[in-house]
């Protein structure tokens, strides 16, 4: 039950991948007017971080449904449900789904003075680690893999890091009927683990990554953008400092410019400020009048 779910989460995880895709690859850029190779790399960039945010969490939505299906329509599997025989007010036996609290039923049983363990990771239920009961009543733990009442969380729960174990794995493969399940399977790489991944860390850690270790980004075209844009004119400005030379041959430039409207206008201006100057002077002329000085003299007698 183990493997088969772990497989189904497999591949949920890879259908859930492709789906998304799909409608990515729909994905349209639609911008007023065309902009620059800069602004369009920033551009595609926030749509694909968006699309690697949104895309676990369509995932966890299927994970939490699945385990949902099984709790609500009371599915009976062995890890987590028993049915029992109940009382009821009328003294008559009832049937009921329940499940099997202290998980002892088709698992191994923690008791006292053997070595398992059994914590209570969950409200009423307990953790144990899946054991390997051989022919001679040896019991072999498997390393990561726990088992609690409900199926899907003791996949979540458990690690990988018997599978990263060759010697490990193998006595799994030897407990497996060939017949019933293919067993040509191989270990895991350590070195194929990324930096910041270990063999220690939970399927339930893996999931919420859907099991991806990186993103290849292919580097998006400009040249597409632009073709499929397809803009009738463009305008490009450029930033620079004036030196002397430039900053003179464009005074002169100016200046050149200037001649035509000057050679125009310069004989009017001189008429008019002669004319100007005229009206000025006589107005001031009109205004000086002439002073008498007067001498008081005093004869003698």
């Amino acid at each position: 039950m183990h493997f088969q779910l772990l497989s189904t989460l497999f591949r949920v995880a890879k259908q859930t991948i492709e789906d998304n895709l799909q409608s990515f690859y729909r994905t349209k850029l639609i911008t007023p007017k065309v902009i620059d190779n800069f602004s369009f790399q920033i551009e595609s960039n926030l749509i694909l971080e968006q699309f690697k945010r949104t895309i676990p969490e369509s995932y966890q939505r299927t994970l939490q449904l699945i385990e949902a299906n099984t709790e609500i329509n009371q599915l009976i599997v062995p890890l987590n449900s028993i049915f029992r025989s109940r009382r009821d007010v009328h003294n008559k036996e009832v049937f009921r789904l329940e499940p099997e609290l202290n998980a002892r039923h088709d698992r191994p049983v923690c008791t006292l003075g053997e070595k398992c363990e059994c914590f209570f990771l969950f409200p009423g239920e307990c953790v144990l680690e899946t054991v390997v009961v051989e022919e001679d009543f040896t019991r072999k733990t498997i390393p990561g893999m726990r088992l609690t009442v409900s199926p899907i969380r003791s996949v979540l729960i458990s690690t990988l890091e018997c599978f990263y174990n060759e010697t490990c794995l193998s006595e799994i493969t030897r407990e497996i009927n060939s017949l019933v399940s293919p067993t040509n399977f191989s270990t895991l790489r350590l070195s194929s683990l990324a930096m910041n991944e270990s063999e220690n860390d939970t399927i339930d850690m893996l999931a919420k990554k859907l099991f991806i270790q990186s993103w290849s980004n292919q580097t998006s075209s400009y040249e597409s953008y632009f073709n499929q844009c397809h803009p009738l004119s463009c305008q490009y400005s450029y930033l620079s400092r004036y030196n002397i030379i430039d900053a003179v041959t464009r005074i002169i430039g100016t200046l050149g410019t200037l001649n035509f409207p000057l050679a125009l206008l310069v004989p009017y201006l001189i008429k008019l400020s002669s004319y100007i100057w005229a009206k000025m002077k006589s107005r001031r002329q009109n205004t000086i009048r002439p002073s008498v000085e007067t001498v008081s003299t005093r004869r003698g007698k």
